[in-house]
Protein backbone atom coordinates (compact mmCIF):
# COMPACT_ATOMS: atom_id res chain seq x y z
CA UNK A 1 0.00 0.00 0.00
CA UNK A 2 1.39 3.40 -1.19
CA UNK A 3 1.73 6.27 1.22
CA UNK A 4 -0.19 9.55 0.49
CA UNK A 5 1.78 12.61 1.00
CA UNK A 6 1.12 14.95 3.56
CA UNK A 7 1.77 18.05 1.22
CA UNK A 8 -0.51 16.61 -1.61
CA UNK A 9 -3.37 16.37 1.26
CA UNK A 10 -2.83 19.74 2.20
CA UNK A 11 -2.96 21.10 -0.93
CA UNK A 12 -6.30 19.09 -1.70
CA UNK A 13 -7.65 20.46 1.08
CA UNK A 14 -6.76 24.17 0.09
CA UNK A 15 -7.84 23.69 -3.34
CA UNK A 16 -11.81 22.65 -2.05
CA UNK A 17 -11.48 25.17 0.52
CA UNK A 18 -11.16 27.96 -2.64
CA UNK A 19 -13.80 26.28 -4.47
CA UNK A 20 -16.50 27.63 -1.67
CA UNK A 21 -18.13 30.99 -2.23
CA UNK A 22 -16.95 33.38 0.21
CA UNK A 23 -20.76 34.47 0.87
CA UNK A 24 -22.86 31.92 1.29
CA UNK A 25 -26.77 32.82 0.43
CA UNK A 26 -29.61 31.62 2.03
CA UNK A 27 -33.23 32.58 2.23
CA UNK A 28 -35.92 32.03 4.73
CA UNK A 29 -39.75 32.56 4.71
CA UNK A 30 -41.62 35.07 7.27
CA UNK A 31 -45.01 34.62 8.57
CA UNK A 32 -47.34 37.86 9.54
CA UNK A 33 -49.99 37.13 12.49
CA UNK A 34 -52.74 38.19 13.87
CA UNK A 35 -52.85 37.27 17.41
CA UNK A 36 -55.17 36.96 20.57
CA UNK A 37 -55.01 35.79 24.10
CA UNK A 38 -57.23 33.26 25.10
CA UNK A 39 -56.70 33.76 29.07
CA UNK A 40 -57.96 36.70 30.44
CA UNK A 41 -57.50 38.10 34.28
CA UNK A 42 -59.84 38.60 36.40
CA UNK A 43 -59.55 41.96 35.88
CA UNK A 44 -59.36 41.94 31.82
CA UNK A 45 -63.19 40.96 32.11
CA UNK A 46 -62.99 39.60 28.59
CA UNK A 47 -60.95 42.22 27.01
CA UNK A 48 -60.33 41.47 23.38
CA UNK A 49 -56.84 42.33 22.49
CA UNK A 50 -54.92 41.52 19.44
CA UNK A 51 -52.03 42.82 17.70
CA UNK A 52 -49.69 41.96 14.32
CA UNK A 53 -46.57 40.56 14.60
CA UNK A 54 -43.90 39.11 11.94
CA UNK A 55 -42.15 36.36 12.71
CA UNK A 56 -40.21 33.55 11.07
CA UNK A 57 -42.14 30.20 12.70
CA UNK A 58 -44.54 28.45 11.06
CA UNK A 59 -48.38 29.05 12.32
CA UNK A 60 -47.78 25.04 13.89
CA UNK A 61 -44.14 26.00 15.48
CA UNK A 62 -45.22 29.11 16.38
CA UNK A 63 -48.29 28.18 18.36
CA UNK A 64 -46.50 25.67 20.50
CA UNK A 65 -43.82 27.94 21.06
CA UNK A 66 -46.31 30.25 22.81
CA UNK A 67 -48.24 28.07 24.74
CA UNK A 68 -50.40 26.13 22.46
CA UNK A 69 -53.99 26.60 21.45
CA UNK A 70 -55.42 26.98 25.17
CA UNK A 71 -53.45 29.91 25.11
CA UNK A 72 -53.25 31.65 22.41
CA UNK A 73 -55.30 31.99 18.54
CA UNK A 74 -53.67 33.33 15.23
CA UNK A 75 -54.87 34.03 12.28
CA UNK A 76 -51.73 34.33 9.13
CA UNK A 77 -52.49 37.21 7.11
CA UNK A 78 -49.58 37.24 5.12
CA UNK A 79 -46.41 35.11 4.41
CA UNK A 80 -43.34 36.13 2.18
CA UNK A 81 -39.86 35.25 1.33
CA UNK A 82 -36.42 36.98 2.72
CA UNK A 83 -34.17 36.02 -0.42
CA UNK A 84 -30.28 37.06 -0.60
CA UNK A 85 -27.74 37.21 2.38
CA UNK A 86 -30.05 37.00 5.79
CA UNK A 87 -27.46 37.34 7.99
CA UNK A 88 -27.87 39.33 10.73
CA UNK A 89 -30.62 41.53 9.18
CA UNK A 90 -34.33 42.15 10.97
CA UNK A 91 -37.22 40.25 9.07
CA UNK A 92 -37.51 41.75 5.89
CA UNK A 93 -40.32 43.95 4.68
CA UNK A 94 -42.80 41.43 2.14
CA UNK A 95 -42.72 42.40 -1.44
CA UNK A 96 -45.49 44.11 -3.01
CA UNK A 97 -48.50 42.13 -4.47
CA UNK A 98 -49.47 42.44 -8.07
CA UNK A 99 -53.50 42.93 -8.79
CA UNK A 100 -54.18 39.57 -8.59
CA UNK A 101 -53.11 38.70 -5.07
CA UNK A 102 -49.03 36.98 -6.34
Amino acid sequence: MTKVPKKFIKISILSLLCMLPLTLMAEYRAYQYIIKSKKYSESDEHKTSSKVINSTLNPVSFIAYNGGNEVIEIDLVNSWMCPGNTSKKKICNPLPQDNNGN
